[in-house]
């Protein structure tokens, strides 16, 4: 049985070769791929279009989730939950490249060569800066990182080993330079503030990302780029504290405690922290059992 499986796969190998050098030739435009609709599901993802008129059934996700997207380009909706391997998988379902597409379209446009990363740790890095599509990470955020790294290199990187060597604090200095870039401001974490802080105070943000622009992603690639110089105990004296002890003032806080005591915190003048002195709370500040009850002059 074995040789016969060789001898078979031998017979058919020059016409699957065949095949798929044709799927590689062969262009098909938006109206072509629209002709084929539920019927005969043909969908286009990252510039490849392919026939799953029969693989709909088998579908893990059912057939109804691959007639929703027939005769249609997909690429969004399949990032949106596969990685970029599943489509080697199944490259014999390719009919096509579809019109307008590059040699390569799952590569990630625009991503800097110095910013690309292949450290070879599987899953060390979101795919996105490996050079693959991502629904999530746009042009935006390969900007935003090249612009905090190089100011990162240049402001913190080249003190940040011995001070955390000699248990130094972070200057006053150094904090007034990354309330400069509105860097501590990104770490308290407030969009609207933000938006206000950069406004108000003439502040450009690395890469020169509006502060409107700002998002979970940005945020993502902010503490990524803290944590690749590897110094934790300096990089918390910088942002931790700002990180947990302001959000409350600007979130909970009126209008005055914001301009009093966040906007000098951003701007680099003044440290903020957050104390616990619950004992069954740690870090879990919602799990204080402490009660405060309202009494003349204050609280009990």
């Amino acid at each position: 049985f074995g040789s016969r499986l060789v001898r078979s796969r031998s017979v058919r190998a020059p016409g699957l070769m065949a095949a798929r050098a044709d799927a590689e030739s062969r262009v098909i435009t938006l109206e072509e791929l629209a002709a084929h609709g539920p019927a005969d599901a043909w969908i286009a993802v990252a510039g490849h279009v392919y026939d799953v008129s029969k693989f709909q059934r088998l579908h893990p996700g059912g057939s109804a989730v691959i007639r929703a997207v027939a005769g249609k380009d997909a690429s969004n909706e399949f990032f949106a939950l596969h990685r970029a391997e599943v489509l080697a998988k199944y490259s014999n379902l390719r009919v096509g490249r579809l019109a307008g597409t590059e040699q390569e379209p799952v590569a990630s446009p625009g991503l800097s060569p110095e910013i690309r990363q292949e450290s070879g740790v599987p899953y060390g890095e979101s795919p996105f800066w490996r050079g693959w599509h991502s629904p999530y990470f746009t042009e935006s955020h390969d900007r935003f990182r090249r612009g905090l790294r190089a100011f990162l290199d240049k402001e913190v990187a080249p003190i940040a080993l011995a001070a955390e060597e000699a248990g130094e604090a972070p200057s006053l200095e150094l904090n007034l330079t990354l309330g400069r870039a509105g860097i501590l401001a990104m770490a308290a974490g407030d969009k609207e503030v933000l938006c206000r802080f950069c406004k108000e105070e003439g502040v450009t943000l690395p890469g020169g990302l509006a502060p409107e622009e700002y998002g979970p992603f940005h945020s993502l690639v902010f503490s990524e780029e803290f944590r690749r110089i590897g110094t934790y105990g300096f990089l918390d004296g910088l942002i931790a504290g700002i990180s947990i002890g302001l959000p409350p003032v600007l979130h909970f806080g009126t209008k005055e405690q914001v301009d009093r005591i966040g906007m000098p915190v951003m701007r680099g003048e003044k440290r903020i922290c957050l104390a616990i002195s619950d004992p069954y709370a740690g870090s879990d500040v919602a799990a204080m059992a402490a009660t405060a009850a309202p009494a003349e002059g204050g609280f009990v």
